[in-house]
C-alpha cells in the first residue's frame, strides 16, 4: 500500500475490495484497515473480478474532544464505487464567536451520482448534514452506522449541482 501516490510512510488505509462474478453479479465485498507497510492477500475463482478502492484515512476531532479516523470509501454495490467520491477533507467548525481555534473538526466528503456512500469511521457520527457553499444547508441526511464493521451508510440521490456535487459533512 506504500506504493500508492500520496502515500506516506506510517499511514493508514481503509480499502473495500468488490468482487463480481463473471456475469457481472456482486458475489461479496470485505473492507481492511492496513498500515501503509502491510498487504492484503486475495484469491479470485476463474472469470472473478476484484476492484479495490484504497483511501487514506483522516482524521475529525469530535464535540468531546476524541479523534476520530475515518476514509470515504465510495458507492455500495457499483462496479468502480470509489469514483464518486470527488473529494475528503477534514473542516474545522467556527466557534459562536466565528473562530475555528480548538473546535471540533468534521469530515467532508463530495460526491456524485446516486446511491449509498459507503465510509470507515471508528465512531458513531451526531449527524450528517449537506453542505451548501459555505454554510450548512440546515438539511440533515439520514445514515446508518454499524459498529461491528465501522462502516457508515448515507443515502443521497443525483448529487451533481453546479460546483460538480454534493458535500456531505459529518459531525462526530
Amino acid at each position: 500500500v506504500s506504493d500508492l501516490e500520496g502515500g506516506k510512510e506510517g499511514g493508514r488505509y481503509a480499502m473495500l475490495a468488490t468482487y463480481w462474478k463473471a456475469h457481472g453479479e456482486l458475489k461479496s465485498v470485505e473492507k481492511h484497515v492496513v498500515a501503509s507497510e502491510e498487504g492484503v492477500g486475495m484469491t479470485l475463482e476463474a472469470k472473478e473480478t476484484s476492484i479495490c478502492t484504497i483511501a487514506p484515512m483522516r482524521y475529525a476531532v469530535a464535540e468531546d474532544g476524541r479523534r476520530v479516523e475515518w476514509a470515504a470509501l465510495g458507492l455500495e454495490g457499483m462496479l468502480n464505487g470509489g469514483a464518486a467520491v470527488l473529494g475528503q477533507r477534514e473542516r474545522v467548525r467556527s466557534g459562536g464567536d466565528g473562530t475555528t481555534s480548538g473546535g471540533p473538526a468534521d469530515a467532508e466528503i463530495q460526491v456524485r451520482g446516486t446511491g449509498t456512500l459507503l465510509v470507515h469511521c471508528d465512531a458513531r457520527p451526531v449527524r450528517v448534514v449537506h453542505v451548501s457553499g459555505e454554510g450548512l444547508s440546515g438539511s440533515e441526511r439520514l445514515f446508518a452506522y454499524s459498529e461491528a464493521d465501522q462502516m457508515l451508510r448515507i443515502a443521497y440521490e443525483l448529487a451533481e449541482t453546479r460546483d460538480g456535487g454534493l458535500r456531505l459533512q459529518i459531525q462526530f
